[in-house]
């Protein structure tokens, strides 16, 4: 394990995510984060049909890791490059994973 500052992805995807489209919700990214041991960045976006292909592998992939190894502490947060809130809005809405806002 690598000792990190509480504040570390904090200061680095700033103070709260996104839970999923569904829930609309937001957490204190320290919080969210907390038990993280491997934090992937997914940086994608509507309008990009390579990242809308890849999308649903990238899930299947992370759904399949958190089901089989759920103390492993893999979590993904969708860095969105959507030109508009309903873009980000439809995209997000498939991922299971967290969002910066």
């Amino acid at each position: 394990d690598i000792p990190l500052e509480e504040r570390f992805f904090a200061s680095l995807l700033g103070p709260h995510l996104l839970r999923g489209a569904s829930t609309n919700s937001s957490a204190p990214t320290s919080d969210v984060l907390r038990n993280a041991r491997l934090v992937g960045l997914y940086f994608s976006a509507h309008w990009c049909p390579p990242c809308r292909r890849f999308t649903p592998m990238l899930i299947e992939a992370y759904n399949h890791l958190k089901e089989e190894f759920p103390s492993h502490g893999l979590e993904m947060v969708f860095v969105s490059s959507d030109r508009s809130s309903s873009e980000f809005s439809q995209y997000y809405a498939s991922m299971p994973w967290l969002s910066i806002p």
